[in-house]
This record gives structure tokens, sequence and C-alpha cells, in this order.
């Protein structure tokens, strides 16, 4: 937190020092937490929310590995794609058939519910193959609400993974949209919530505009 949240709150009774310190930020507080709405609206002052993260990974079947703390990577993409309501945007170098069995149906639900799906992907049409981005949206029925750019430059191309939904929630992460990914590599993320995920959803819109059909 920084000094001018410190004092905003202290000027309106919600922080009360306990301990103090030469240094604003080593100093110790209690919360008034009966006054915390009614300082807030008195000032005008938005309540800002803060930023969360869920780790998620993908741990390799028949090994003995245990982390607490860990959500299931697979589970998570899943419920982000499952709590979208207007738009979901991803940034995905690479798929595979097993990759759509494991999430298209989710995709296909939300499509039902009028939710837009971008995916930017990499490498194109390459002598008139469809690409495995072509392939993974193959089955999901309602086209009109999906598409496809790629991002490929000679110096450049796509090695992110990201998926945005709506404006709340985002993952960034190692896995790609693979069977493997989902389910037997060792696969590791973050899914987060707040206003950082804003500067994921604008960062994707960028890549969009330089990204072509």
């Amino acid at each position: 937190m920084i000094n001018e949240d410190l004092y905003f709150l202290i000027a309106n009774d919600i922080l009360k020092p306990i301990g103090t310190s030469p240094n604003i930020a080593d100093h110790l507080f209690s919360i008034e937490k009966t006054t915390v709405s009614q300082s807030l609206l008195q000032t005008g002052q938005p309540v800002h929310p803060t930023d969360t993260v869920s780790v998620v990974a993908t741990l390799p079947p028949n090994e003995a590995v245990t982390v607490s703390g860990v959500k299931s990577l697979h589970a998570e993409i899943c419920r982000l794609i499952i709590g979208a309501e207007h738009d979901i945007a991803i940034v995905n170098p690479f798929f595979d058939l097993a990759g759509r069995e494991k999430i298209a149906i989710y995709l296909q639900d939300a499509m039902q519910r009028g939710v837009r799906i971008r995916i930017i992907s990499r490498n194109g049409l390459i002598a008139k193959r469809p690409s495995q981005a072509d392939i993974f949206i193959s089955p999901l029925k309602n086209r009109s609400l999906v598409n496809v750019r790629y991002f490929s430059r000679a110096e450049a191309s796509v090695h992110a993974k990201l998926i945005v939904a709506d404006d709340k929630l985002a993952y960034l992460g190692s896995a790609n949209l693979t069977g493997r990914s989902l389910s037997s590599n060792f696969e590791i993320g973050v899914v987060l919530g707040g206003p950082c995920v804003e500067t994921f959803k604008h960062m994707f819109e960028e890549l969009w505009r330089l990204s072509a059909v």
C-alpha cells in the first residue's frame, strides 16, 4: 500500500495507530470496521478492488507430487470459461484434438449464452492446410461468434498462453490448449482477478490489432 493510501485511511478514521515508528510503513494499525462504509461515502472515494491470485498446475500422473494451495489448471480454465458473460480472449500457440475434447464443450456452452470467442495463434494457413486453431474450433456450432487471427513475423511469433474472460479473470501460464498440457505435462500458471485483468485485456486487444486473419 502506498503512503497516500495510508494517510487517506488514517484521515477518515478507518485506520487507528496502535504502534508508531518514524517510518509510516512501519506503523501498526487497527481497522475500525464500523467506520469504513460511512467514511468512504462521506468523502466520495471509491473502494478500489485488489488483485487476486490463484496458483494452478498440471502435475504428472503417477508421480508423488503434492503441493498445498495449488488448484487444477484444467479445472480452473473450465471455471473461467463457464463464468464468462460477454467475451473470451485466448492467446495460444498450439492446439490439438485431445485438448479440444477437454474444453470444447465449455466453449460451446459459452457461445450458446452469446459469449464471443477470439483466438490469437501462430502459423496460420500453411500450404492450404487448416491450422491447429482452425481444427480446434471446427466443432463449435455458432461460428459467427468465433474469430481466429494469427500473429507471425519473420523475427517473432506467439509464445504466450493467456485466456481472459471479460475483464474479470485471466489465466496466464505455461500450458498450451493440448491434451498433454491439460492432463500430464508439468505445467504451472496463475488465475488472476482484479484490476490487473484489464491490463491483460488491453494487451490482447493490441495483439489482436496487429494480427491477421
